[in-house]
């Protein structure tokens, strides 16, 4: 089978373009992310994917790990004075295992985000039958009963006062989330098939009306590329004409756009600000650094902060009269000066104690909690 014959047909559609002013072959793609768009959502999408086709979106990896780093805000149970009680649950869930705290809650803010439920099964309790540990399961590795709401592990049935089932008011992440990692895969389809086939960076073209045998072909070509690749300009015989390609660039394959495309629609599916997850802005200052810590607690995060307080707060977790409260003030006031001039007029007013000040920067009580 000879491969001049259909070279020589493109070469002369191209070069027939290319010189008579025409638009180049190449150019006639879409150009236009819109148009993109339109056509990649005219595919199919699943209903549900993974965790793993979303973590493999860099945009969702930065949304997970702000959600998740939310586990780290203290957490206290309250009682009708107002005074924090200390509970071996909240500081150290899984001690019986030996996980730090943080881990057991990035595993809590990651089902809720992901499949909007998560376990927790109680593996032990105090004198007065209050849980002081916990043991989490991953999502998958329960089930829960349709019609009688009875976890279960494996086969084993979960009793009823053991579990600690968080759920979270908003849709799983694993299905608003299958129409943009449908449009990610399709993308870096593109995008890999432009990377192992790109085109040609020019065409040989005999000018004589000649097709020269396959092996000549090689062989003419094989020499130009180790030419090209001394760093030397090639001979081109006089019966060879050669004519340059046009390349696309990033902006054309709309390679950049289709990224930020990505991170814009992890922003408005997670109800983070983009440049939390790694869109450039140009506008961000200090003062609405603050302002979007205050948006990620009241839009986005208030789901997941408040089934998890009103759940532990439950009669079965926590004793009457008490209730489970996140503490909020450092994560909103992390400017020291800011915390300083609140903590002023809190005590100036009468709200707060020296020693509840202390207590809110990590420092022991003076003199024993004498004021």
């Amino acid at each position: 089978m000879k491969f001049w014959t259909p070279w020589k047909t493109q070469a002369e559609s191209f070069a027939s373009t290319a010189t008579s002013g025409g638009t180049p072959i190449l150019s006639t793609l879409p150009n236009d992310w819109s148009t993109w768009q339109a056509l990649i959502n005219g595919t199919e999408s699943p209903t549900q994917v993974s965790r793993d086709e979303i973590m493999a979106l860099p945009g969702f990896v930065r949304a997970r790990d702000v959600f998740c780093s939310l586990g780290n805000l203290p957490l206290h149970s309250i009682n009708g004075s107002g005074q924090k009680i200390d509970r071996k649950l909240f500081t150290q869930p899984e001690s019986t295992i030996g996980r730090v705290r943080s881990v057991t809650m990035a595993n809590l803010f990651e089902d809720l985000l992901f499949d909007a439920v998560s376990l927790w099964v109680v593996v032990a309790r105090d004198a007065t039958d209050y849980p002081t540990a916990i043991r989490h399961y991953k999502f998958g590795e329960w089930s829960q009963d349709e019609k009688t709401g009875r976890i279960r592990i494996g086969t084993d049935l979960v009793p009823a006062e053991d579990v600690i089932l968080f759920e979270s008011p908003n849709a799983p992440l694993r299905k608003t989330a299958a129409g943009t990692v449908q449009t990610a895969k399709l993308l870096a389809a593109t995008a890999n098939r432009y990377a192992n086939s790109p085109q040609a960076v020019g065409i040989f073209k005999p000018n004589d009306g000649s097709e020269p045998e396959d092996d000549v072909i090689q062989s003419f070509l094989g020499k130009y590329r180790a030419a090209r690749q001394k760093n030397v300009d090639a001979f081109l015989p006089e019966n060879i004409d050669y004519v340059p390609g046009q390349m696309l660039t990033a902006d054309e394959l709309q390679l950049i756009g289709a990224r930020e495309f990505l991170i814009s629609e992890a922003s408005r599916l997670t109800g983070l600000p983009s440049s939390w997850l790694g869109l450039n802005t140009t506008t961000r200052t200090y003062s609405n650094a603050i302002d979007e810590r205050k948006d990620l607690i009241d839009f986005a995060a208030k789901p997941f902060l408040s089934t998890i307080e009103q759940r532990l707060s439950l009669g079965d977790v926590t004793p009457n009269g008490q209730v489970a409260k996140w503490s909020l003030d450092g994560f909103l006031r992390s400017n020291t000066t800011e915390r300083y001039q609140s903590y002023k007029t809190a005590l100036e007013g009468g709200w707060l104690t020296v020693d509840e000040i202390r207590s809110y920067e990590d420092l022991p009580k003076l003199n024993g909690g004498a004021e």
